[in-house]
């Protein structure tokens, strides 16, 4: 047990810190009716952008299971890789076609008081509740 060993047990030691510190607050129940309010002191942008950082890893880990397990699947059954390869040809070669408009449309459609440009308008309508986000 060398200082090289030591340093990299307190570096997996911060990681796991890190990631049930700024993860704690990542389980708890959102209530639209009661949302918490947002403090925007300089203080706690570090945290912010901790968590922030934490949600962009499990996002990665989960896209890199499942290109492993697409990949693994495509390379070992043969009718799954029928499928699997000209999916793929499809979404990588449309991905403005394919996400874009469909999710334009939801966030537009769904969220139309968030992207008013007055959105008095929609209190005036007695549109109060319209954003559904």
């Amino acid at each position: 047990f060398g200082w090289v060993d030591a340093v990299v047990m307190l570096a997996l030691l911060g990681l796991l810190w890190s990631a049930l510190h700024f993860g704690k607050g990542m389980l708890v129940h959102f209530d639209p009716a009661s949302m918490p309010r947002v403090d925007s002191s300089p203080s706690l942008i570090p945290y912010y952008a901790g968590r922030t950082l934490l949600r962009m890893w499990i996002a990665f880990s989960f896209s890199l299971l499942f290109a492993i397990a697409t990949g693994y699947l495509a390379a070992k059954n043969r009718a799954a890789r029928a499928f699997i390869l000209p999916a793929l040809d499809v979404l990588q070669s449309v991905p403005v076609l394919g996400f874009l408009v469909p999710v334009s449309g939801w966030a537009l459609g769904c969220c139309r008081q968030c992207f008013s440009v007055h959105p008095s308008a929609d209190a005036h309508r007695g549109d109060r509740n319209s954003c559904r986000c």
